[in-house]
């Protein structure tokens, strides 16, 4: 079995709440994989009252 180790980023996403970091995975110089971090996200749904999967599509709409 082969294991193959993408390369990472982050990036910084603005929504209406601030900016949230996402983290992108490469492989052969292409991205292949995105994820916001899920304990900044969390966060921003505890302090400001909202349910998480609302800030996770903010952060999938801002990316697009």
């Amino acid at each position: 079995m082969t294991v193959y180790r993408a390369e990472r980023d982050f990036i910084k996403v603005g929504t209406k709440w601030g900016e949230i970091t996402v983290k992108r995975g490469f492989y052969e110089g292409k991205a292949v994989q995105q994820a916001p971090e899920y304990e900044e996200c969390r966060q921003i749904a505890e302090t400001y009252h909202v349910p998480l999967k609302q800030v996770y599509e903010e952060v999938w709409k801002a990316l697009d």
